[in-house]
């Protein structure tokens, strides 16, 4: 198994020695920001409120169980704690129907089915019922194995009616009911990257986001994205600074982003439009100017930048600010 536990997966699990119980919204929610630290629940309806939260360590994976009579569950991404490494959120529905509301979206979940959650966007998560739901904290880096570019996989509803995801969630109930306790840390890793394996591939498979990668590639690519993710404000930026920094060629570099349906200029260009979506979107940056946004980003210049967003988003940098 490659290496991801400094900064990929992310493991909150062991905060949660044995499964907790709440009689009140406040000692959910007290719960919730101790392992989330970016979820507030809001209880829906009358009458006593119940809760319970219980987790599993694998490897370095966490599966968090929250058991909730109905609630409107909400993540605010401007509450993360500084420095937190939970990225997105694989969600599975195991009991109760949910339906997930992201900015004007709405997609309904019911047993079974599953999504990853981008925690740089806020959402709501609400259900009318008691709902049982498992959360795997999974980081960008991990996703970007499996899709160049891991925003193209969030929000996107799986179903039974992928062959693969029928696997993946059988795969998870038998991970939930087994201890595992008695594993060794290796044997306790390679399960815990099968089931994410077979749960983002689940994914890309059903909305056709996977892209072949040959023998040996897959790692040449990761580490080139993480260059380019720790230097994409650089406006000089090139793909011959991206192939001397990972001691490679010019034509084996465009030759591995080729295997991803895309460019390395495309990928630079597409991930300094995430980061711009990502400010526009987040409150707690409303001071910043679309320009300031823009050349942080690594734009030269913001004509390039407006145009480069519409095509990409259908709608302008003015548009996001606005609503």
């Amino acid at each position: 198994m490659e290496d991801y536990s400094s900064n990929s997966l992310v493991g909150p699990a062991d905060m949660l020695s044995s499964p907790v119980r709440a009689d009140s919204s406040d000692k959910w929610n007290n719960l919730l920001s101790n392992i989330f630290g970016s979820i507030r629940a809001e209880p829906r309806g009358h009458g006593s409120f119940s809760a319970s939260l219980a987790a599993v360590s694998i490897g370095d994976v966490s599966m968090i169980q929250c058991r909730s009579r109905p609630a409107n569950v909400i993540h605010r991404p401007q509450d993360m704690p500084p420095g937190s490494k939970n990225d997105f959120i694989i969600k599975v529905q195991m009991q109760g129907s949910s339906t997930i509301r992201l900015r004007d979206d709405e997609l309904a979940l019911r047993p079974g089915d599953y999504m990853i959650c981008d925690n740089s966007q806020p959402y709501c998560l609400a259900f009318e019922e008691e709902t049982t739901i498992i959360s795997i904290p999974v980081a960008e880096a991990y996703l970007r194995r499996f899709s160049p570019f891991p925003n193209d996989v969030a929000f996107l509803p799986v179903d039974g009616s992928n062959p693969i995801h029928r696997v993946s969630y059988d795969y998870l109930h038998s991970l939930w009911r087994n201890d595992v306790k008695e594993m060794s840390d290796f044997a306790k890793s390679k399960l815990a990257e099968t089931f994410l394996e077979l749960a983002v591939l689940s994914i890309a498979d059903q909305h056709r986001l996977l892209a072949p990668t040959k023998p040996g590639h897959r790692e040449l690519y990761q580490r080139c994205c993480n260059f380019i993710d720790q230097s994409f404000a650089d406006e000089d930026l090139t793909p011959a600074q991206i192939a001397d920094a990972n001691g490679i060629s010019l034509r084996l570099l465009q030759t591995t982003f080729a295997e991803q349906n895309t460019s390395v200029r495309q990928f630079v260009t597409a991930r300094r439009l995430q980061e711009a979506m990502r400010i526009l979107e987040t409150p707690i940056y409303q001071s910043r100017s679309i320009s300031e946004i823009a050349y942080g980003a690594g734009f030269k210049s913001l004509a390039t930048f407006s145009r480069a967003f519409k095509e990409h988003f259908g709608k302008s940098p003015s548009d996001v600010r606005d609503t």
